[in-house]
Order: C-alpha cells, then sequence, then structure tokens
C-alpha cells in the first residue's frame, strides 16, 4: 500500500493506491491516523486501488464516522474498478449513506463512482 497527501486550502486529498487487503489493514489505520487529523476534511482518492478486500470499507467507514463525529467529512473521490468490483460483490453498494451522514456523501453510495450514477 502506498498513500500520497495533498494538503490544499479545503483539507486534505489522500491517494491510496497497490494492495489494502486484511494484512494492511493495521498499517492502514496507522496511516490514516498520521495523515487525517480529527476534523479534517477529507476527499479520499481509490483510484490506485489494485487489489482490495473489506477491510477497506471497514477501515474506511470507521474513519468517516469519527470525522464526522468531530466536524470534519470525508468526501468520496474517484475509485477504481477493482474497488468498485470488490464493493459489488460484497452487496456493499448503497443507495444511500449512514444515519450519521447527513451530506450523503458516503463511499458506498452508487452514484459516487467518478461522480456519476452507476
Amino acid at each position: 500500500m502506498e498513500n500520497v497527501t495533498e494538503r490544499t486550502g479545503d483539507g486534505i486529498v489522500l491517494k491510496i493506491s497497490g494492495r489494502v487487503t486484511i494484512a494492511d489493514a493495521n498499517e492502514f489505520k496507522q496511516m490514516m491516523m498520521r495523515e487525517v487529523p480529527s476534523g479534517s476534511n477529507v476527499t479520499i482518492d481509490l483510484t490506485g486501488i489494485d487489489e482490495c478486500d473489506l477491510s477497506l470499507f471497514q477501515l474506511l467507514c470507521a474513519s468517516h464516522r469519527q470525522l464526522l463525529r468531530t466536524s470534519g467529512s470525508m468526501i468520496p473521490g474517484k475509485y477504481s474498478d477493482e474497488v468498485y468490483e470488490t464493493m459489488r460483490s460484497a452487496g456493499i453498494l448503497r443507495d444511500s449513506g449512514c444515519i450519521e451522514n447527513r451530506n450523503e456523501n458516503c463511499l458506498w453510495q452508487r452514484q459516487n463512482k467518478g461522480g456519476t450514477p452507476l
């Protein structure tokens, strides 16, 4: 797993690439804690992911909920076909976000792949 963090006037753009599976979960969690301070506004770019499993989504969801609790946000950016296929095959694509997510910007929502409806 590799990541590139860009700090912009609007917040943080976090680009994640490579493999993110259960074997990488601790590294991913530590990276999120290091790169994404509480209260941050983060855009997640997963276009570089070429292998993933459900641990990626569990960790992203936990990070998103933590950011919402600290007045931050996590905005889904584009993601790779591999990420989409893993979400689709696991049955986790949704038409709306979780109850805590009032901005309807959940990674799991169908319309968020590249900003166009799926």
